[in-house]
């Protein structure tokens, strides 16, 4: 698989979802098996200005296909690439599903199939995570989308939300959606 033509999988299994009041249009776009991927559809949502919680918040009460959306659990260097070619270069912060609010040091994923658990890869930017006790929440930064660990009192303008691709292994997941 090379990911242009994931990319281009992707771009012919778009879609434009209604968006909620207050958050604007975006194209859901499917990461296709046939091309390698995990069979997730995903999208970034303008939010305005929202805490970590706040986004979170809005992600669970979000649908595609009749299937819950929630941040993103991003779980390979692959899945990465797909994001990053899909939606890159990042102009603007745009929070996933990673903290590690319970226990400082320990980030795991929210929600989703992969709700509760450690993160198995992560795009952490040179340096990051730094933050200890007061930085617990996780974003992909601009514009290389490298991420960054930063307070529960930052707001960012954007989020993204998965959802769960049909016939896929509940534990391959990144961000999606249950039923």
């Amino acid at each position: 698989m090379t990911l242009p033509s994931a990319r281009i999988a992707a771009l012919v299994s778009a879609a434009v979802l209604a968006a909620a009041p207050g958050i604007a249009p975006a194209a859901v776009l499917h990461w296709d098996t046939n091309v390698g991927g995990n069979g997730n559809y995903y999208e970034i949502v303008n939010i305005g200005s929202a805490s970590w919680t706040s986004a979170r918040g809005q992600a669970l009460g979000r649908s595609h296909l009749g299937l819950t959306g929630y941040l993103a659990s991003i779980t390979s260097a692959e899945e990465m690439a797909f994001i990053s070619s899909s939606f890159g270069p990042f102009n603007q912060h745009v929070w996933i599903g990673a903290n590690d609010a319970a226990v400082d040091g320990e980030f795991r994923w929210a929600d989703g199939p992969d709700g509760g658990v450690l993160l198995s890869y992560a795009n952490f930017y040179p340096g990051e995570p730094n933050g200890g006790a007061f930085e617990s929440y996780v974003h992909i930064t601009e514009p290389q989308g490298r991420w960054n660990d930063v307070s529960a009192f930052t707001n960012f303008p954007a989020m993204l939300v998965a959802s769960l691709g049909l016939g896929v292994s509940m534990r391959r997941m990144w961000c999606c959606a249950r039923r």
